[in-house]
């Protein structure tokens, strides 16, 4: 039988808004928040999160975000790739984050505050960047700490591993 000529219309007015919405559905995210945090108040891109939020914090991470955080320390899992503990008074912000197995540099820029950092199983292959305000560090695969030391510059401390420290940010 024919078909009515609004019936084709409509049904292919259905798969284009169903393809749209698939495409802009959000993705979900590669980070979680690990249950050793202990944060009063943490900030992305200025919405405030408690610790009773720790799944819509995660949720709201991606590239260009930056974190704040108030009281004790927010720990961060980026899928088996590595894990971040921003401390108290500590501001980051996510420069870039590959997705899994794609090798690029996962690149962070440590603001103020303290930032200690332990790679993990998914780790190798890739490499981290972190910049603050007077050093770089690279990172091929290690367990380190990085301090902006207020009116004095950056401390990094490497516990496992080894990381290379510029004395300026490198040009991306």
């Amino acid at each position: 039988p024919a078909r009515r000529p609004w019936l084709t219309l409509l049904t292919i007015a259905a798969a284009a808004a169903a393809v749209l919405l698939i495409s802009r559905w959000p993705a979900p995210s590669q980070w979680s928040v690990a249950d050793s945090s202990a944060f009063v108040l943490a900030r992305v891109d200025g919405r405030e999160f408690t610790p009773d939020e720790t799944s819509r914090l995660a949720a709201a991470l991606h590239p260009r975000s930056i974190i704040e955080v108030e009281g004790g320390s927010l720990d961060l899992v980026l899928d088996q790739r590595l894990a971040l503990s921003v401390a108290a008074g500590g501001a980051l912000t996510l420069m870039a984050i590959p997705e899994p197995e794609v090798l690029a540099d996962l690149w962070l820029t440590l603001e103020r505050g303290s930032l200690a950092i332990v790679t993990g199983p998914g780790f190798p292959g890739s490499s981290l960047r972190i910049q603050t305000p007077d050093t770089e560090v690279r990172i091929v695969g290690t367990r380190f700490a990085v301090d902006i030391i207020a009116g004095q510059g950056t401390c990094v401390c490497c516990s496992e591993g080894s990381v290379s420290v510029f004395e300026a940010p490198l040009a991306a």
